[in-house]
């Protein structure tokens, strides 16, 4: 698990994350107050980001 702070969390916010199995970085866009799942483009990993309206993000 990666916990990320961003400052000003805009309506759609674009954040550069690692795959938490590989370590590729990749784009993930999120709005505040959902969460997404990813597919790693490299190994097929299955991940989720969660961006808090506070501005907390967490890849799990």
């Amino acid at each position: 698990m990666t916990i990320l702070f961003i400052d000003d969390p805009a309506e759609e916010t674009v954040l550069v994350v690692s795959c938490p199995a590989c370590k590729t970085p990749q784009e993930v866009r999120v709005a505040p107050g959902t969460s997404v799942g990813e597919v790693c483009v490299h190994c097929n990993a299955l991940f989720s980001v969660r961006l808090f309206p506070s501005g907390m993000a967490v890849v799990d």
